[in-house]
């Protein structure tokens, strides 16, 4: 029996004895922001996306256990209103706005009554086009199983490089690479890489359980930019959604979102252009001491569902607490 089923059998045994419950009842005042990214298909084999199966296993484990689900907006709001944040509050927010949300998760959050917060990158909904990310995961999949097949280190190191780039040098050198390994970059998305349309998002709107904010203009990591090109990538991104929508965008999330990828100048930005809140992608919870310009999150995109239990009901964090 491998390491990893072991700690699987020892978390379902604690949470059968109850630890769990005495854990979410002693952290309850710390609200949890969930992230996501793509979804698939039950048995895909695709690690960079959520499995529908699992999200809907989540999903009903956060309802059962009578967890109170926000929207980013409304969770703030209240805060503001209160001087504290709900108990036991829970936010789903995804990132990135692929199509698969709506194919796939969109339905789910209907079924169960869930509200969410989609995060969306104003100018690549408006040319059809696709995440820089995902144009790098195209030819690094492309060259699978042959001569030419990238290192993962190699390939970590590429991606890495191509993140402190502008956006114009960052797409030359994508098609530089592309050109180097004779793979041919599709100008329309694959189906897996595609963003949902301003009339799929109206859509998901009207159902009243989605909220959109905004993911930048072009996804850069901010900490890389100048002033100038932060404050049109915080701003512009605002407007541009507030108008092809038609509503009031007032929640941001930073692009990749770790401690470093974002600056204090940004977070006040954020205010200046009149958001209630900027979230990044640094695992934690939401305490009485987190800038509401830099909130952590906890990773619901995972396979593991009884680390997601840990995660939520906040085991880990009631015992490293507690001895």
């Amino acid at each position: 029996m491998n390491t990893r089923r072991i700690k699987d059998i020892v978390k379902l045994l604690m949470t059968a004895c109850g630890i769990n419950i005495i854990a979410r009842n002693r952290i309850r005042h710390l609200p949890r922001i969930i992230m996501y990214h793509g979804f698939c298909k039950t048995g895909d084999k695709d690690l960079k996306r959520t499995p529908i199966d699992q999200f809907y296993k989540q999903l009903t484990y956060i309802k059962k256990n009578n967890y109170s689900l926000w929207k980013v907006s409304e969770l703030l709001s209240a805060q503001k209103a209160n001087g504290s944040y709900p108990e036991n509050a829970v936010a789903i927010t995804i990132d990135d706005g692929y199509e698969n949300f709506y194919n796939l998760a969109f339905p789910l959050l209907k079924e169960l009554d869930v509200p969410a917060t989609i995060f969306v990158v104003s100018d690549l909904v408006d040319k059809n086009d696709w995440m820089w990310p995902d144009k790098f995961h195209y030819i690094d999949d492309s060259l699978k199983g042959s001569s030419n097949e990238l290192d993962l280190n190699v390939s970590m190191e590429i991606l890495s490089n191509l993140k402190k780039l502008p956006v114009i040098k960052r797409e030359g050198q994508l098609k530089h690479i592309a050109q180097e390994y004779n793979v041919s970059i599709p100008s329309e998305p694959p189906s897996k890489y595609k963003l949902m349309s301003w009339s799929q998002l109206k859509d998901i709107v009207q159902s009243d359980l989605i909220e959109i904010g905004s993911h930048t203009c072009t996804h850069p990591i901010m900490r890389y930019l100048n002033n100038r090109d932060s404050w049109y990538e915080i701003n512009e991104s605002k407007k541009t959604i507030s108008e092809r929508l038609q509503l009031k965008v007032t929640s941001f999330c930073y692009p990749n979102g770790q401690i470093g990828d974002y600056l204090e100048e940004h977070k006040k930005m954020l205010q200046q252009a009149g958001y209630l809140c900027g979230i990044a992608s640094h695992f934690g919870y939401v305490l009485k001491s987190s800038n509401i310009y830099s909130l952590p999150r906890i990773n619901g995109g995972g396979r593991n569902f009884y680390k997601f239990v840990d995660y939520i009901d906040g085991l880990n964090y009631f015992l490293r607490h507690s001895l």
